[in-house]
């Protein structure tokens, strides 16, 4: 089974607004889980400064943090950990699946 590596982690379409017969898909994206580590692990416990240019109308700085940009992109629904763990069994059934293919699918002899 093969899917579109980039619509489905969510780099192009938000995920919430795929329809629900395929939505499912993006929990077995490997994308997904390690864009989302490296997105947390990179802007968690960052602070921004806005210049003059760049503060909103309220006069506040829009992303004035890291926790911030992760939740404006919906990249803090799961923690660090998950996303690991996640990764991990990705890994552990590819691995499973590999050997059973290997082991149990008929080669053909050598001439």
């Amino acid at each position: 089974m093969t899917h579109d590596t980039a619509s489905f982690p969510g780099f192009i379409i938000n995920l919430e607004s795929l329809w629900l017969g395929v939505r499912w898909l993006k929990w077995t994206s490997y994308l997904k889980w390690s864009f989302q580590a490296l997105n947390q692990i990179e802007f968690e416990g960052l602070t921004f400064t806005c210049n003059s240019t760049m503060i909103h109308v309220y006069g506040e700085c829009p992303i004035a943090n890291g926790s911030v940009a992760l939740k404006s992109y919906d990249l803090d629904q799961e923690s660090l950990t998950e996303c690991f763990s996640a990764l991990f069994g990705i890994i552990m059934l590819f691995l499973v699946l590999s050997f059973v293919f290997l082991r149990f699918i008929n080669q053909k002899p050598k001439k």
